[in-house]
């Protein structure tokens, strides 16, 4: 089968011996030869390829593929367990950091409503004493 490709690679160059290519250069017999030479390579390599592709069911079995299978199942679940955990434990951090933002908001509410009680309640005091002192 491809002791045919061969062939017509070989009678491919042959006829191409000494003419001139599209890059206006002359191909010797010696190129013709490396260039068949790298072409062989080359057609041996995908050989061995199709080879090892057409025979990898014998390779691995069914038994395997399933068990290979479940074991990635397994991992992708354990993984999808973590991601709904973290989910939840961000979810949670959330919610105490905004409990904390809104304490804290309260806080100085009433810091400044109390420092305003107190500069009112002492103009309240200060202004009749003024007053008193003036008229």
């Amino acid at each position: 089968m491809m002791g045919n490709q061969d062939d017509k690679v070989v009678s491919m160059f042959r006829e191409k011996e000494g003419a001139t290519s599209e890059v206006n250069s002359l191909h010797d017999k010696h190129d013709i030869i490396e260039l068949l030479k790298d072409i062989k390579t080359i057609l041996n390599e995908q050989r061995k390829l199709e080879k090892e592709v057409g025979t990898m069911s014998d390779y691995i079995k069914r038994e395997e593929y399933e068990n290979y299978k479940n074991h990635l199942d397994t991992k992708f679940d354990r993984l999808f367990d973590k991601l709904d955990d973290n989910r939840k434990e961000i979810k949670e951090d959330i919610e105490n950091t905004k409990n904390e933002i809104k304490t804290e908001i309260n806080e100085y509410k009433n810091r400044t409503l109390t420092i305003y009680g107190i500069a009112v309640a002492l103009i309240g005091v200060i202004v009749p004493i003024v007053l008193h002192f003036i008229a």
